[in-house]
């Protein structure tokens, strides 16, 4: 009985296990269809999101290469307008540029017909040319002839007074040395010093007083005096003291040419030449004399001397600036000091004016343009 229930149970059980288990199947291959479908979405999720990766990147690459695009268009675009812009202007210039020669063509035509009617002027004009240039020419040697006069005339003058000059300060010498002697002298003879100082005392006095009685008596006395100190040491009361400056009326002339000063040697060329030849004679010492002090004074050393003969005028380079009218002094052996005014001269620059054609000009730049050169012992040099 019990056997019959539990197989009834069983029966019943199991009938209801099957059909448990055939739902359970059904769910489970719903659940494996599924899982399978979400594998497969999965799946395609993934080859989407590499594909979207790809496209992503080709959409930055297009656009990085989109963007430079546009930029070099735009470069391309801005060119072109300057390449236009460029463009216009050589069209206009060009065509300024023709109008130009074709105006230069006019006034070039113009100025053959000029050209040619001033030619038959010259031609009909040249026999007066060749007339005013013989004239010219003679005027400018009846010129040089006489300033050739005035500057002799000049140096001999000058020659002269340097002469005096020279006479001077050699009394000078002379009137020192009896000083330098007297007072030797006057060291071993202490009456003859005190009689010298004596006279100096009663002479300052004179000079005090004035004229009068005790001035009559202080010349009786100084007379006195003067009558022994001749008695003891003749000759020393009769000579007076040379002049210490001495003012030459004549005047040393001097000559600017681009900012370099020349003094001109107040001799002739022919002068100069027997000077450093020494061939000179007694008068020609004199300024001689004169000469070297002034070189050793104004102009550089004696071996570097620059001296240039211009026209017949020797010309000096120093090394200083002159103004006109200034005195220049120069102290002769004995202590005489020689004052000169110097004049500056427009001679040469006149004879240059004058003279434009000919080889004055070009002596006178070869003069400014050169060098100098050592002319003390070989005389002056001659620009070429």
């Amino acid at each position: 009985m019990i056997v019959e229930e539990i197989d009834e149970l069983s029966r019943d059980y199991q009938s209801s296990m099957q059909m448990l288990d055939r739902q359970l199947q059904r769910l489970l291959d719903v659940k494996e269809r599924a899982e399978d479908k979400i594998d497969r979405i999965n799946s395609d999720l993934d080859g989407k999101s590499k594909v979207k990766k790809e496209l992503q990147r080709i959409i930055t690459t297009r656009s990085r290469r989109l963007k430079s695009a546009r930029k070099k268009l735009q470069e391309i675009e801005i060119s072109r307008a300057k390449t236009l812009s460029t463009i216009f202007r050589n069209e206009k210039e060009l065509q300024h540029a023709e109008d130009k020669i074709a105006d230069l063509e006019k006034r070039q035509e113009a100025a053959r017909q000029v050209i040619s009617a001033e030619q038959d002027s010259i031609k009909m004009t040249q026999p007066m040319v060749d007339t005013l240039n013989t004239c010219r020419t003679n005027l400018l040697q009846e010129f040089k002839a006489a300033r050739d006069v005035l500057w002799k005339s000049y140096t001999d003058r000058f020659a002269v007074e340097i002469a005096k000059v020279n006479l001077i300060d050699q009394e000078r010498a002379r009137f020192k040395n009896r000083l330098r002697d007297f007072r030797r002298a006057c060291v071993g003879d202490r009456e003859l010093a005190y009689l010298w100082n004596t006279r100096t005392e009663w002479r300052k006095a004179l000079s005090q007083l004035g004229q009068g009685e005790i001035g009559r008596q202080i010349s009786n006395e100084i007379a006195l005096i003067e009558t022994d100190l001749m008695h003891r040491y003749k000759g020393i009361l009769k000579p007076n003291k040379p002049k210490t400056v001495v003012l030459l009326q004549s005047f040393l002339f001097f000559v600017e040419l681009k900012k370099r000063t020349y003094l001109i040697l107040p001799v002739s060329q022919t002068t100069w030449n027997e000077i450093v030849g020494e061939a000179i004679n007694y008068k020609q010492s004199h300024v001689a004399h004169f000469l070297r002090l002034l070189m050793l004074q104004y102009g550089n050393l004696m071996n570097e001397m620059q001296l240039w003969e211009y026209h017949g005028q020797l010309l000096l380079k120093i090394n200083r600036q002159i103004r006109n009218n200034e005195s220049i002094a120069i102290k002769l052996p004995a202590g005489t000091i020689l004052k000169l005014s110097c004049k500056k001269l427009p001679l040469i620059n006149f004879i240059s004016k004058f003279n434009r054609t000919s080889n004055s000009e070009e002596k006178l730049n070869d003069l400014v343009n050169s060098n100098g050169s050592q002319t003390v012992s070989n005389g002056s040099s001659h620009p070429s």
